[in-house]
C-alpha cells in the first residue's frame, strides 16, 4: 500500500488471510476493496491492522481479525519517596486507529480485535531494594535494575 498512488483502488487476486507483523499506515486517498473474494487481514493478536493518518479512505468487503493495540507500560517511580510512577498508555484502535482523514467502512466484518491499555507503574515504593529502604541507609543507597 505504501507504493500505491493517491486515489488508487487496492483489490485482491485471490481469497486468503494476510497476517501482519506491523500495522499498515495510510496517509493518502485510497480504496481497499475485497469484493468478490474472501479476504481476511489479521493482526495475529500481535499488532493493530490499520493506522490512518490522513486521506479519504474506504475499506470494503473484507474481514479485519485479531488486531491488537497494546498501550505502553507505566513508568517506575522516581528516585525519592513521593515521586509517583507513570500511568499505562492507552491502547487505541485494535483494527483501525484513525488519527486524521475520513474513513468509510462498508461490508467489513470485525472479529476479535482488542485495544488494551498498558499497566500502570508501582507508586507505592521508590526504586530500590525494599530491604535497604528499611535500613538507616535508605536515603543514600539505591539499586538500579
Amino acid at each position: 500500500m505504501a507504493d500505491a498512488v493517491a486515489g488508487a483502488t487496492i483489490t485482491f487476486s485471490q481469497a486468503g488471510t494476510i497476517t501482519l507483523t506491523s500495522p499498515i499506515t495510510i496517509d493518502k486517498d485510497i480504496v481497499i476493496d475485497g469484493s468478490g473474494k474472501n479476504i481476511t487481514i489479521s493482526g495475529g493478536q500481535a499488532t493493530s491492522i490499520f493506522k490512518i493518518a490522513s486521506g479519504n479512505v474506504e475499506i470494503k468487503s473484507l474481514t479485519l481479525r485479531d488486531g491488537l493495540a497494546q498501550g505502553g507500560e507505566g513508568g517506575r517511580p522516581g528516585r525519592l519517596l513521593g515521586h509517583g510512577a507513570g500511568g499505562g498508555g492507552a491502547g487505541m484502535g485494535g483494527a483501525i486507529a484513525v488519527a486524521g482523514g475520513t474513513v468509510l467502512i462498508n461490508g467489513v466484518e470485525f472479529i476479535d480485535n482488542k485495544a488494551k491499555g498498558g499497566n500502570g507503574g508501582n507508586a507505592k515504593s521508590p526504586v530500590g531494594s525494599e530491604r535497604l529502604c528499611r535500613s538507616r541507609w535508605w536515603k543514600y543507597i539505591w539499586w538500579w535494575w
